[in-house]
Order: C-alpha cells, then sequence, then structure tokens
C-alpha cells in the first residue's frame, strides 16, 4: 500500500529540485543553444538518431556527437542506453 502522504511530498522534492535545476543550468543552457542549429538540436534531443539529427541539420554526425556529449559533462542530456535524452 502506498503512503499518499510520501508520494505528495516526493512530488514536491521533484518538482522544486527541477526548479533549482532549471535556475542553476540557465546561464550554460543558454550560451549552448546561442546558435540556432544547437537549439534546434537540443530540442529534437531524445527523439530522434544522431544520424536523423545530422541529415535533418544539415551537420556532420560527429558534430551532434560532440554537442551531445559536451552537453552530458554540463548536465543538460543524459545517456539512456544508446540515445541521449535532456535532464529539464
Amino acid at each position: 500500500m502506498v503512503d499518499e502522504n510520501i508520494v505528495e511530498r516526493l512530488d514536491r522534492i521533484e518538482l522544486l529540485l527541477t526548479v533549482i535545476a532549471k535556475a542553476s543550468l540557465a546561464p550554460v543552457l543558454a550560451s549552448e543553444l546561442a546558435e540556432a542549429r544547437m537549439a534546434t538540436l537540443y530540442a529534437m534531443t531524445g527523439d530522434v538518431t544522431a544520424k536523423e539529427a545530422a541529415r535533418k541539420l544539415s551537420c556532420s554526425l560527429s558534430t551532434v556527437s560532440a554537442a551531445w556529449q559536451r552537453w552530458e559533462t554540463l548536465g543538460l542530456v543524459r545517456k539512456v542506453g544508446k540515445k541521449y535524452e535532456r535532464s529539464l
């Protein structure tokens, strides 16, 4: 049986952590996504493969991979299996 009070508190903690993370990552995100192509790549992260992203953005596969790896280091994305997903 799940204690609803615990679930509500965990939901609140998750919300507050998300707010804190967004605030601390906002300057990094703004800097990394200043270029339109990078903003588009970030928006499609998690929905497309690296190959699809490279084709849609008319850039190299290494450009996409390098961006995702850099963003993982910065905490903007996380690797889940073989793909990347936005952290926020």
